[in-house]
């Protein structure tokens, strides 16, 4: 299991402490939507990663830079902002889809 993880962290060029869980810090913004993320710090920003990108392995689609701020698979982009989570955020899908009822 670790070694999938180091191989994961050098392919996808990210520095991140492994989680068995989606575990959102913020809200990702738009005008229409509030998009669960989590921030994982990398050496070009900071890769916004979704719950959907999470589940499946993929990549992050969002980088946000504190200077140069969102770009989505390289192209800079505007109109999102990030905001913390509050302790009234929703349960993640993947958490309610693992409980035994």
């Amino acid at each position: 299991m670790l070694c999938i993880f180091i191989f994961l962290v050098h392919v996808r060029g990210l520095v991140m402490v492994p989680t068995t869980s989606f575990q959102p810090t913020h809200l990702l913004v738009s005008r229409t939507k509030q998009v669960p993320v989590e921030l994982i710090g990398g050496t070009k920003g900071f890769q916004v990663l979704s719950e959907q990108e999470w589940l499946h392995n993929r990549s992050a689609a969002f980088v946000f830079h504190p200077k140069l701020g969102f770009s989505c698979h390289g192209v800079p982009v505007v109109g999102y902002s990030l905001q913390p989570i509050t302790a009234d955020f929703v349960t993640p899908i993947s958490v309610l889809q693992h409980a035994v009822v």
